[in-house]
């Protein structure tokens, strides 16, 4: 048996005893009570003096106490210590590697140090913070890293109603784009659908803007109402190989601005239910030998996750109308569904995209034709902070031999 030794000051010894002695009179006094029947003038007596005791006892404890010394946690600069200190910064990486092969021509089977994702967040006031993410990434052609700022904002807080974000960010056209961002960890699946690869990927969708978010809660009950406002430079639109980015970071490209507008909902009664629609539009200058062309994308979106399911559907309508010009209609759309069965999530996908050869945006940037096909994989989370997927891949294009590719992955995070 292990002996424990309990050591008090003199005025807690003291304040205990006192505690303990007035707990035992009372104690006794009560079994006496009940196991005793007096005359009643004797009881009112008794109980008259008790009550005087314990009084008595009350007094000398809260005089103790009062003796007590403060306790540090109480004191003036424990207090000044206690209260929220600014900057809070915290840190997360992600990173990934992958091998992959497939039957296109001139394509080698070989391993890729996937993004290397450094994500920061400083928290410099009650309502303000800081949100920062840079990306180190390997060029295909040349084995080259190079590091790009992806998110970079300054996000004000007012309320659940009006939240305020300046910088670069992920645009919120669709579902897929703001809820998973450049760690592979995150994600299902190995990559995201092709249609919505960012720019330097061949993505069809503005993925990044520069400019202002504004979202907040719209009062609305049990059906969880969300708006969504951005104001940004939005992209252009260069073809592959071009050494320019697709991004205006620090200029736009001409004076108008490209405006998102967006709802969505999280009814409260179907736990784990999104739904989501909005129109981003733009004007597009950067195609060469073209007018101006008016960009307006609907876009809309249904998810559902839970614990063990997760269904997300996207889909796009993109007009572009040649000022003085033709217009073209271009669909898009994906689907995925995945059930996590322990630590395995087998997963599905299917993405399609149909742009006419005569569009002008999309013939440009080399991604005009149509594009479907199936992917099917399975994702093992190893442990807590490492995912292993496997993935195959069943591309069909237009005017080109269709694609199979398998490809496997570790993504972690740190």
């Amino acid at each position: 048996m292990i002996e424990k030794r309990i050591h008090l000051s003199p005025g807690a010894s003291r304040l205990c005893g006192v505690t303990a002695t007035g707990a035992c009179l009372l104690l006794g006094t009560c079994a006496a009570i009940a196991q005793t029947v007096v005359p009643e003038t004797v009881d009112r007596k008794f109980v008259e003096e008790l009550v005087r005791r314990l009084d008595a006892q009350q007094a000398e404890i809260k005089e103790l106490k009062a003796h007590q010394p403060a306790k540090a946690e109480d004191s003036p600069e424990a207090t000044a210590l206690m209260r929220e200190t600014y900057p809070k910064l915290q840190f997360h990486g992600f990173g990934d590697i992958t091998y992959h092969f497939n039957n296109e021509t001139g394509n080698h089977n070989t391993f890729t140090l996937g993004q290397l994702d450094l994500f920061l967040t400083s928290q410099i006031a009650e309502k303000i913070s800081i949100l920062n993410e840079f990306v180190i990434e390997g060029g295909g052609a040349d084995n080259k890293f190079g590091i790009e700022i992806e998110r970079l904002l300054l996000q004000i807080h007012a309320n659940d109603y009006l939240n305020v974000d300046i910088g670069r960010y992920h645009t919120s056209v669709g579902y897929y784009n703001t809820a998973y961002h450049h760690g592979a960890w995150f994600q299902t699946a190995v990559g995201r659908p092709q249609i919505l690869d960012f720019e330097d990927g061949g993505g069809i969708i503005p993925a990044h803007n520069v400019g202002v978010s504004i979202n907040g809660d719209i009062p609305s009950g049990r059906a969880g109402l969300r708006y969504i406002v951005e104001v940004g430079n939005g992209r252009a639109y260069h073809p592959p190989g071009t050494d320019q980015n697709l991004v205006l970071n620090v200029q736009d490209d001409n004076a108008y601005k490209a405006v998102n507008l967006a709802l969505s909902a999280r009814p409260d009664w179907v736990p784990g239910l999104q739904l989501g629609a909005g129109v981003y539009h733009d004007t597009v200058t950067s195609v060469i030998g073209t007018a101006r062309i008016d960009e307006t994308m609907l876009h809309g979106y249904a998810v559902f996750k839970n614990s063990s399911w997760e269904f997300l559907s996207e889909a796009y309508a993109i007009r572009h109308e040649v000022r003085y010009g033709a217009t073209h209609w271009t669909p898009a759309q994906f689907v995925q569904i995945a059930r996590k069965i322990g630590d395995f999530t087998p997963y599905a996908r299917f993405s399609y995209f149909n742009a006419a050869a005569s569009n002008p945006v999309y013939s440009y940037i080399g991604v005009s034709g149509l594009h479907y096909g199936p992917s099917v994989g399975i994702r093992y989370d190893f442990s807590t902070f490492v995912a292993l997927k496997a993935q195959f891949d069943h591309m069909i294009s237009s005017g080109s031999k269709d694609i199979e590719q398998l490809t496997l992955q570790a993504a972690f995070t740190f």
